[in-house]
């Protein structure tokens, strides 16, 4: 970036707790060679989740629902769909497809 008088600068982000504000200033104060520190409060509204499991063809797969509202959302665990792929030697898209057939049944 640039800084008064075309000088250049650094942006320094850090996302952080609340919790943690006092100490991730006193650090950035202390490691680097400015003299004042902005920030900016943030809200984050989060769906309720809950992880169920999914039987297929490839074994079961964890699939993480999540909704607030009307809302609904489904997503099987990455882990779980690469480790069913290598398994079986088929790609993380079938076992996808073959999760996806069987949460909306």
């Amino acid at each position: 970036i640039y800084m008064k008088k075309n000088r250049p600068g650094v942006l320094i982000t850090c996302i952080a707790h609340e919790r943690n504000l006092e100490t991730v200033i006193d650090s950035l104060l202390k490691h680097t060679t400015t003299r004042g520190v902005r920030y900016s409060q943030f809200s984050r509204r989060i769906m309720n989740s809950t992880i169920e499991s999914v039987g297929t063809k490839y074994g079961t797969v964890r699939v993480k629902k999540s909704f607030i509202g009307g809302i609904t959302k489904s997503k099987p665990e990455y882990d779980d769909i690469a480790s069913a792929a290598e398994k079986y030697g088929v790609g993380i898209d079938e076992i996808r497809k073959e999760v996806e057939k069987n949460i909306f049944k």
